[in-house]
């Protein structure tokens, strides 16, 4: 017979044995959770930056890193182990969202951490001459990268174009990024070399960039200060294909007019013939 003791201690066991199976049933049944250090790190270009997610679940989860709104730049020397994206001499490129993926058979959780890398500017002329007529409106565009914001300088000969003539030149900006000069009815002076001149707290950049003068495209054999008409009438003359002689033209009156009544007698004929059909069709459908 067991003793009030044995008793007890069988039942401390069980409850024991009890408790821990069920910690380990609720631990095999984990949804994946990450935390993070940080959800924003800042860096100037040049710096080594690491992104790290630390992520829990039973079975552990599998991690993977994508970008938001972009692919992870190939070109970035870096190293990707797990929750961990460790950048080597990061680039202004890698500037974005990245988004931390914790995966298991429950389920899966996110984590997003914004890295932001700042540099001086960087500008990309996408056309470069440019080529506009005497009396157009020309258009110049520079593409400005830069974090901190750059100000951006359009100049001519050392001269600063927006603040000098406002009727004459115009600067608009578009998506932050995109700088354009217009200039307004281009004349023989306004042809040469134009800067655009980037500059932040980190350093400064500048492009050139040539507008040149298209020339007006004429039609060969056509001058339009010719003084002479009678020259002009040849001109016109030579470019004309010959109209081709009819046959009319080696008959005479009489034989036209013959051939006109034998067409008209055809053709009448030709009258007859489709009315005689028609009445043999509507006789043969009503039979």
């Amino acid at each position: 017979m067991a003793k009030p003791h044995d008793t007890w201690l069988i039942s401390t066991f069980g409850l024991v044995l009890f408790f821990r199976a069920t910690e380990s049933l609720s631990y095999a049944h984990q949804r994946p959770q990450i935390s993070s250090k940080s959800s924003l790190i800042i860096v100037h270009e040049g710096e080594s930056p690491t992104l790290e997610c630390i992520a829990r679940g039973f079975p552990e989860p599998l991690i993977h890193w994508e970008r938001v709104e972009k692919r992870i730049n190939p070109e970035d020397e870096k190293h990707i182990d797990g929750g961990i994206i460790a950048f080597h001499n990061v680039s202004w490129t890698s500037t974005g969202t990245y988004k931390c993926v914790a995966e298991n058979y429950l389920g899966r959780a996110t984590r997003e951490i914004q890295l932001i890398v700042l540099h001086a500017p960087t500008i990309n002329v996408e056309q470069n001459p440019v080529l506009f007529e005497i009396g157009e409106d020309a258009r110049l565009l520079c593409v400005v990268e830069s974090d901190p914001k750059a100000t951006v300088v359009w100049r001519k000969d050392g001269n600063s174009l927006v603040s000098e003539d406002l009727e004459k030149y115009l600067e608009v900006v578009l998506f932050w990024r995109e700088f354009y000069l217009k200039i307004g009815k281009v004349g023989r002076d306004d042809f040469g070399n134009y800067t655009c001149e980037a500059t932040n707290s980190l350093g400064k950049a500048i492009k050139t960039i040539s507008l040149i003068e298209r020339e007006t495209t004429e039609v060969p054999g056509y001058h339009e200060n010719v003084g002479d008409s009678t020259e002009k009438d040849n001109i016109v003359r030579e470019n004309q294909v010959p109209p081709i002689p009819s046959d009319s033209e080696d008959k005479n009156s009489d034989d036209i007019l013959s051939e006109q009544v034998k067409l008209s007698q055809f053709t009448q004929i030709s009258i007859e013939c489709a009315r005689g059909f028609a009445k043999f069709l509507q006789t043969i459908l009503r039979n």
